[in-house]
């Protein structure tokens, strides 16, 4: 399962079983995660973080898709999406808890947002020459007319392009 699976006590956090998911996931063997805490072994980004999200759970008796930051065992930071769920097992409350890195798909629309962006600032920047012509003869030049979207809005003449003063063009578009 790309999914990694964890039990855990509720009273105190301990790890109660992992499956192998979380093993390559975070990279803790699963004999070094049983009987410790997510703090123990330093996988929440922040214990504040923990600590919100046991409140919650408590609680409401589950969370769902909970964007948080995970530390694995070398200290690598991943985005994941957590959700958990309040069980009984033997008479102990414990959470059965699923997560899913999303690191990877966190970056993919974050670069694409910066070029979205890079592609807006060219847009809103482009310009063109506009002239006003009377057969090859130069009327009158108007340089950086912006057509971005905070420049000139376009306009559709209909019939041709000749104007009282001669045709008009735009150049450099």
């Amino acid at each position: 399962s790309p999914l990694a699976v964890a039990i855990t006590r509720l009273a105190d956090g301990c790890y109660l079983d992992v499956n192998d998911a979380f093993v390559r996931h975070y990279g803790w063997r699963r004999e070094e995660a049983i009987g410790r805490t997510s703090l123990e072994l330093g996988k929440w980004a922040t214990p504040e973080a923990r600590a919100a999200w046991a409140a919650r759970l408590r609680q409401d008796g589950r969370v769902s898709n909970l964007e948080t930051d995970f530390c694995t065992r070398t200290g690598e930071v991943r985005r994941v999406l957590l959700s958990a769920e309040r069980i009984d097992m033997a008479g102990e409350a414990c959470a059965l808890v699923v997560t899913v890195d999303i690191t990877e798909r966190r970056a993919v629309e974050q670069a694409l947002l910066e070029s979205e962006e890079r592609l807006r600032l060219l847009i809103d920047s482009a310009t063109a020459t506009l002239s006003l012509m009377r057969g090859s003869k130069v009327l009158a030049r108007y340089d950086d007319v912006a057509f971005g979207r905070l420049g000139t809005k376009p306009v559709h003449y209909k019939g041709d392009t000749s104007t009282p003063t001669g045709e008009f063009r735009i150049d450099g578009i």
